[in-house]
């Protein structure tokens, strides 16, 4: 029974670290969880009398259970700073972007919430992201051109963080997701068309950009244009 829980236990933290996203691992959060492990094995050896005389029963439990909390709280501890330390990766193959890209774009479009964080002004999306993504997103409102930013939200790519903006044209959404951009990511830009949506990815200015919609290619190349150009209203310098 003991061993089945631990393989319980270990497979259900596995699965939750797994979905974290790589990020570096504050110092406040390195030392509040190496003082969990230190008070583990602290309470394993610990001499404080009980109040009450504890019966045979509950000496075996106290005798596996701390030894095994300890052990466990090591090993969170040692998978945590490794899945956090690690280096933010980007992400992965062009198909799988591009298929997870589509397959979020078309779960956005069909939620009641498609954003985070509503564009109520310039000055709320782009502060929003501060904290949440590990990079500074240039978030732009091409209203007059015909492309009005309606929010923000944070979302995955291939197992990286990435911002996403949303944007509506006429009575399309678009969905423009943007990261750093790494040395693997290709400099060309490329177009294509998958399960009846368009997709454009491109790199500029150090960030790559992916952007899908059921609107044309030609409405996406605008876009893309525009985010280029610099137009429109930015929150590139608001905080």
């Amino acid at each position: 029974m003991a061993d089945e829980t631990r393989s319980d236990i270990d497979a259900a933290l596995d699965r939750a670290l797994e979905r974290l996203p790589a990020r570096a691992a504050p110092p406040a959060l390195r030392r509040r969880l190496a003082a969990l492990v230190n008070a583990g094995a602290a309470s394993g050896s610990s001499a404080v009398p009980p109040t009450t005389a504890p019966t045979t029963e509950g000496r075996r439990a106290s005798r596996w259970a701390a030894p095994f909390v300890s052990a466990c709280a090591a090993a969170a501890l040692v998978l945590i700073v490794v899945r956090v330390s690690a280096p933010r990766p980007a992400p992965g193959g062009a198909a799988d972007l591009v298929a997870e890209a589509v397959n979020d774009h078309i779960r956005v479009i069909s939620s009641t919430h498609p954003v985070d964080i509503e564009s109520g002004g310039i000055h709320q999306v782009k502060p929003w992201f501060a904290g949440r993504v590990d990079f500074s997103p240039d978030v732009r409102d091409f209203k007059s051109q015909g492309y009005e930013l309606i929010g923000g939200r944070m979302d995955y790519l291939a197992h990286a963080t990435v911002a996403a903006l949303v944007y509506t044209h006429r009575a399309h959404k678009i969905n423009a997701f943007t990261w750093p951009a790494s040395e693997h990511d290709p400099v060309e830009p490329a177009s294509e068309q998958r399960r009846g949506y368009h997709v454009l990815r491109w790199r500029e200015g150090g960030m790559m950009w992916c952007v899908v919609s059921d609107a044309s290619e030609a409405t996406l190349v605008e876009l893309r244009r525009l985010i280029e150009s610099g137009d429109g209203a930015s929150t590139q310098l608001m905080h």
